[in-house]
């Protein structure tokens, strides 16, 4: 019996993620993301914020409108802390990663009880962000 070749192997001389078995380390994942996004900006921001819907211990949910396309929706940003600046940005990296893995894990899901997920980018202050239908109604809590 011969072995297949793994698609999830991360590159020849690439080291892994110790949480993600088997994928490229955060920190090469976080700097190869930033980068690409990096050169996607625009002078003119396509988001403009409303109000603050939620926050969480990722991320905070803030309602925005689609300048463009002339439509509400819900961004997603990544939060930051002083604390997360450690040596070579690894606990930033590794929360970059995962917020990251929400997104295009989140983007490849086709189900009504789902929000579908739209663009992943970077607002004007460099934050990575992902923006998704803004759904309306009552929170858990209040059900």
């Amino acid at each position: 019996m011969t072995s297949k070749p793994s698609e999830d192997l991360p590159p020849s001389g690439g080291s892994t993620d110790p949480v993600h078995t088997g994928r490229v380390r955060s920190d090469d994942f976080a700097a190869e993301l930033l980068s690409r996004l990096g050169t996607r900006r625009t002078p003119q921001p396509r988001y403009e914020r409303i109000d603050r819907v939620a926050q969480g211990g990722m991320g905070t949910i803030y309602r925005v409108r689609d300048v463009d396309l002339h439509r509400e929706l819900a961004m997603k940003v990544l939060r930051t802390s002083d604390a997360e600046d450690t040596p070579r940005g690894s606990t930033a990296s590794l929360r970059l990663a995962r917020f990251v893995e929400e997104a295009q894990v989140t983007g490849q899901l086709d189900h009504p009880g789902i929000v579908p997920v739209h663009e992943l980018g970077l607002d004007a202050q460099g934050r990575v962000y992902f923006t998704m239908k803004l759904v309306r109604g009552r929170t858990l809590r209040e059900v």
